[in-house]
């Protein structure tokens, strides 16, 4: 087992910070977590938000199996800001369409990871963060 360091936690709210800044956040409150959290299952990077409140919760495990790499954290930060950002989307059509759950994260995921090919190493890039 492999803990992330407080650094690393420290990377994560820079690089989620970033994000939600860029992606137009600035009516929310930002809350960050650095805990264990393995009852989820293996979620190295977790992420609640509340959109009627403007309250969002990202979190990043303690424990992870493999040796976390500045990569990973930031793109793990990444990952859920942009789950913050589809957090209503998807909650509304749940509840006005029916769509299963399960329907919807495999949905919500695949932007996820559209987003991150086409436009994190970029922006790490541009920032002179080399991926």
């Amino acid at each position: 087992m492999h803990k992330t360091s407080e650094h690393d936690f420290e990377i994560f709210k820079e690089e989620c910070i970033y994000h939600l800044r860029e992606y137009g956040f600035g009516d929310f409150s930002f809350f960050f977590e650095h805990k264990n959290q393995k009852e989820l299952g293996q979620i190295n990077a977790w992420e609640l938000g509340d959109h009627n409140d403007k309250n969002i919760v990202l979190a990043l495990t303690k424990n992870w199996d493999s040796e976390p790499t500045e990569y990973e954290i930031r793109r793990f930060a990444f990952h859920e800001v942009n789950e913050a950002l589809l957090d209503k989307l998807c909650l509304l059509a749940e509840k006005r369409f029916g769509v299963t759950t399960d329907d919807i994260e495999e949905t919500r995921h695949g932007i996820i990871a559209r987003l991150q090919y086409h436009f994190f190493d970029q922006s790490l890039k541009e920032r002179g963060l080399s991926p």
